[in-house]
């Protein structure tokens, strides 16, 4: 069937409402699945011994987590927004690391400020609730900033994110 033949058949098989019934409704989802299937095994994505980007991503944050936890142990940072606003206008900050659901204006402040200073910036992939549980502290974490990585190879190993 051609596409003008298959288009005519799902709109005779119409209701009355406009709706498509449910067994049509599946099939179109089947049809969904079985494209985007394809398209990810073209990609290369699905090829056995090699890890998709999913899969680095969760492994990710524990190895950041683990870093964080040495950084407040055996270095210097500062947590919240104004301390590294203040720490970023002296130059004594290394790394800066925002949360996923940090306000945009001062994503935006704290970015334009480290590019100025030329420091490194890395998106914390989860929330400021986890960020703070990260470091270790009972509150929440909108923003930390690294001023010396004491033990922890944390800078060395973002080398992507360095200015």
């Amino acid at each position: 069937m051609d596409d003008a033949s298959q288009e005519e058949y799902r709109v005779r098989r119409e209701d009355k409402d406009g709706t498509l019934r449910k067994a049509e409704m599946h099939r179109e989802q089947q049809r969904f699945l079985n494209r985007q299937l394809k398209w990810s095994k073209q990609e290369g994505t699905s090829i056995p011994g090699r890890k998709t980007v999913a899969e680095k991503m969760k492994k990710s944050p524990k190895l950041i987590n683990s870093r964080l936890q040495l950084v407040m142990k055996s270095g210097k940072c500062v947590l919240g927004y104004r301390q590294t606003l203040k720490k970023i206008r002296q130059a004594k900050v290394k790394l800066v690391i925002l949360a996923k659901n940090c306000p945009a204006w001062r994503k935006s402040e704290i970015e334009y400020e480290a590019m100025l200073a030329r420091v490194g910036i890395h998106p914390y992939s989860s929330n400021n609730i986890k960020l703070g549980t990260a470091c270790g502290k009972y509150y929440t974490v909108c923003i930390l900033a690294i001023n010396d990585p004491g033990d922890s190879d944390i800078i060395r190993n973002m080398p992507e994110q360095a200015a």
